[in-house]
């Protein structure tokens, strides 16, 4: 025997000679959730869908990007061979104009080659030495009086 908890009436309506069709006003609670479910999975299916679409575009406008970035850099490369270029041949030119113009130096007339020995060479270092022999005696001269002054002042002080 089986125990029923729900109407069946409620559900069901009868059709004649006992067949059964499920009521228009009452729907079960299981299709009711299997519905719902349908709905969900298709909003869920098109969040997805949609998602995926927006991930495309970025990864194509990321590739874009990277491309515009490549040819940016190619340019700048071209521009700075160019801009080296520019400045080899103007440099002649700008060295004279700055020469005559600003210093005041006019070409040579002829040009002579000097040569340069060891001899010219130590003249130089002998004299450079000088200077810097005289320049330490000068400032032992300076130390020297301050120290005197110091101890005059000290000397002074103590009386």
């Amino acid at each position: 025997m089986a125990i029923s908890l729900l109407n069946n009436a409620a559900f069901f309506h009868e059709l004649g000679e006992n067949k059964v069709a499920p009521s228009a006003t009452a729907q079960p609670t299981g299709n009711r959730i299997v519905s719902l479910t349908t709905i969900f999975g298709a909003v869920a299916l098109l969040v997805l869908l949609s998602n995926t679409a927006v991930n495309s575009m970025i990864d194509e406008k990321h590739v874009q990007l990277g491309e515009l970035h490549y040819q940016i850099s190619e340019e700048e490369n071209r521009i700075r061979a160019l801009m080296i270029q520019h400045e080899k041949a103007t440099a002649p030119t700008k060295i004279e104009f700055w020469a005559h113009d600003h210093k005041g130096m006019i070409p040579a007339k002829s040009t002579a080659q000097i040569r340069v020995t060891a001899q010219h060479l130590s003249i130089g270092q002998r004299n450079g030495e000088d200077l810097m022999r005289r320049a330490e005696v000068s400032r032992r001269r300076q130390v020297d009086g301050r120290i005197a002054e110091a101890l005059a002042f000290v000397g002074l002080n103590e009386r």
